[in-house]
């Protein structure tokens, strides 16, 4: 379905729209001096300047899970995923530096990991750089993933390898470690209906936010990959549904995409899902600053999303206005459509339950570290 502009207030919400634009990229000026090169997670390429939107660009996006993946008993692991601000983690050169996905510093601060600190740094073989998630109220890092451990990349080792042999255990190895702040290591267990409940519903040190699964065979891939994947409900998340910046679920839901140089606006996949068309008045508007990758904001209408033939081709939606430049990615499809889902047909812990029941458990001395 095509899109239209808001008829009323055009002038203003321009004018608010190219100084939104100009404040983002000011803002990217000015930190892309302190941004770490990490163009590629291996040992030796952490030298040199990046704009932070570089460094934001190597963390995996999990997936929303939206139909039960047929091997769900056999391959995946599940963890409780906790509440709090993802982030990349690089020590390196004896400090510690986090940034969160659309690349802003986070901290800097001596830690235990190898290389972290001016102590680590002298034993330390190369660097090390995690998947976390930050949580403010316990001032811990929750490791989700491993992307190099002390120089050796791991990047290309599967999930079980970078989770029980790497995670899991050197993690452990370091807790007597004194550190500004702790880093422990999140949980995953073969995603069993025991797994599956524990995750969903167990007790956690932590405060929860749905339930992460991860391809026992899954490598670390930057963007989006299918063999990581998020799933949620109302009890196990604060925000099944997307809130808006005072706290509330609007009535419709939101989404955030991409202008393209053809007028299209498409969600931020690889290559992007198309959901719709600007008029050609929007770029005439914009002048200058109408260049590919504005992000702008939409409201779903009562159409949803339209497939042919399996294949998603547009969306039932209306323009709202621009959205905040400084989040540098619009959503993804499968957010997009577990929204939409999780609104209308939500896929329930008992579904994932009921298919875990009737798929093959998963095979003893099937899986290793490669």
């Amino acid at each position: 379905m095509g899109l239209w502009l808001v008829s009323t207030a055009a002038n203003s919400w321009v004018q608010r729209f190219a100084r939104a634009v100009e404040a983002a990229e000011e803002e990217a000026t000015q930190q892309s001096a302190e941004d770490i090169d990490v163009d590629r997670p291996a040992a030796n390429s952490f030298k040199g300047l990046s704009p932070r939107r570089q460094h934001a660009s190597q963390l995996m996006a999990h997936e929303w899970m939206t139909e039960v993946p047929h091997d769900l008993a056999s391959n995946w692991y599940v963890a409780c995923r906790p509440d709090g601000q993802r982030c990349l983690v690089v020590a390196t050169g004896g400090k510690t530096t986090s940034r969160l996905r659309n690349g802003a510093l986070l901290h800097t601060f001596p830690s235990a990991l190898p290389s972290g600190s001016p102590t680590a740094q002298s034993t330390a073989q190369g660097p090390t750089v995690l998947d976390c998630i930050f949580q403010d109220a316990t001032r811990t890092y929750w490791v989700l993933d491993a992307i190099t451990w002390n120089g050796y990349v791991l990047a290309d080792c599967n999930a079980e390898c970078r989770l029980d042999f790497w995670v899991q255990a050197k993690l452990a190895e370091m807790q007597h470690l004194a550190g500004t702040m702790p880093f422990h290591a999140v949980p995953f267990t073969p995603c069993t209906k025991d797994g599956l409940q524990a995750a969903h519903s167990g007790a956690v040190p932590f405060e929860r936010d749905g339930c992460l699964f991860l391809h026992r065979q899954g490598l670390y891939t930057i963007g989006s990959s299918p063999l990581a994947l998020v799933w949620k409900d109302a009890q196990c998340s604060r925000y099944l549904l997307d809130t808006a910046a005072d706290g509330l679920v609007p009535q419709q839901q939101q989404l955030t995409l991409k202008w393209q140089i053809d007028g299209t606006v498409a969600t931020e996949d690889d290559p992007p899902v198309t959901l719709g068309r600007m008029p050609s008045s929007f770029g005439q508007s914009l002048g200058r600053k109408a260049r590919p990758g504005l992000l702008l904001k939409f409201a779903l209408g009562p159409g949803g999303i339209i497939f042919s033939d399996g294949i998603p081709t547009g969306a039932d939606i209306s323009f709202t206005g621009p959205a905040n430049q400084r989040r540098g990615r619009a959503d993804s499809f499968s957010k997009t459509l577990f929204q939409h889902l999780a609104r209308t047909q939500p896929l329930l812990l008992n579904h994932l339950l009921a298919a875990l029941e009737h798929q093959p458990a998963e095979e003893e001395g099937t899986h290793g570290c490669h």
